[in-house]
């Protein structure tokens, strides 16, 4: 499909590439929309469409364009929310929704909107994940919310609130890469945990504490680059710890 290609581009860090194919995408989506607008998937796809579109601005640091892209697809994932509210799918999208909106204002130095709407998202994921127990995707949205709002308070420099988001997501990371001893996500997600946690305690001084952190996060990154290590970004990782594992 156009949005295929158009991820395919963007991963590639082809823009305008990427963007003449969401666009293709995009046109075609809106007619069936406008023919079917009682067609749950028909809906949810012109929303998937207006969401790759805010990324794509929101890479380019195109912040009011992504917020209006951002919008459109709100707009779809909250009237499908509210039509279908027993539905997993479109209650997970709405919370997606509001994370990307927060992520938005959260780069521009907007924390208190930006709280808002990490807040929105964490009150659907928290019943998702009450619901699903077992869900792994349930349980691992709900640690990206505490991670975002644990962003959110180490920036506003609140290092206790910070501390209580991260260990909540790291408590249900534990878990997870427990479960799924294979699974790179699982164990990846564990290592940014630590990483977090790490930074944040270098930065009230508690050196050894952040070591540690850090060394957890060590093994499980030399473990990841083994397993991918065409991986640009684990790779990228691994160098920043041992940096800081140097400095410490």
């Amino acid at each position: 499909s156009y949005n295929k290609l158009g991820d395919l581009e963007q991963a590639a860090g082809n823009a305008a590439a990427a963007r003449v194919w969401y666009e293709k995408g995009l046109e075609i989506r809106k007619q069936l929309a406008q023919t079917s607008p009682e067609n749950v998937d028909f809906q949810r796809n012109l929303s998937i469409s207006y969401d790759r579109l805010g990324d794509l601005e929101q890479a380019a640091g195109n912040a009011t364009a992504a917020r209006e892209w951002y919008e459109k697809d709100l707009e779809i994932s909250k009237r499908l929310a509210e039509q279908m509210k027993d539905d997993v799918q479109a209650q997970r999208d709405l919370s997606v929704s509001y994370e990307r909106l927060g992520d938005l204002e959260q780069a521009a130095g907007n924390a208190a909107a930006a709280r808002v709407w990490y807040e929105k998202a964490l009150e659907i994921r928290k019943r998702l994940a009450e619901q699903m127990k077992d869900d792994v995707q349930a349980q691992r949205d709900l640690s990206v919310s505490y991670e975002r709002l644990g962003d959110l308070e180490q920036a506003a420099g609140n290092a206790a609130a910070a501390r209580a988001w991260y260990e909540k997501a790291l408590e249900i990371r534990k878990r997870l890469a427990e479960q799924m001893k294979v699974d790179v996500q699982a164990q990846w997600d564990l290592s940014i945990s630590y990483i977090k946690l790490g930074y944040l305690e270098g930065t009230v001084g508690n050196t050894d504490v952040a070591r540690e952190l850090f060394e957890k996060a060590l093994k499980i990154h030399q473990r990841l680059v083994e397993i991918m290590p065409e991986n640009v970004q684990i790779q990228k990782e691994l160098g920043i710890i041992l940096q800081i594992l140097k400095e410490l």
